[in-house]
C-alpha cells in the first residue's frame, strides 16, 4: 500500500493528516503523480501542488488523510 487510502489519487484532492504538518497549514492537497499516488506500487512519494498557493511540493502516502468530495 502507497498511500493510506489505498486507492489511486491521480487528479485527486485530499485533506492532509494535520499532525505531520505545522499548524496553521492549509492541508488541501493535489496529488499529481509519484508511486504514493498508486494503490499497487512500493513507493510513498507523492508529487503535487498545494491548493492554497499553487506551489509544488513532494508529500508522502501517509500524511494523506482523506479524500475531499469533488464539486459537480
Amino acid at each position: 500500500m502507497s498511500n493510506r487510502l489505498n486507492i489511486d489519487l491521480h487528479g485527486k484532492t485530499v485533506l492532509l493528516n494535520k499532525e505531520h504538518f505545522k499548524e496553521g497549514t492549509d492541508l488541501r492537497f493535489v496529488c499529481k503523480d509519484g508511486f504514493g499516488c498508486s494503490s499497487f506500487t512500493n513507493g510513498t512519494s507523492i508529487y503535487g501542488t498545494w491548493v492554497s498557493d499553487g506551489k509544488e511540493d513532494k508529500i508522502n502516502g501517509y500524511d494523506v488523510e482523506s479524500l475531499l468530495e469533488e464539486k459537480k
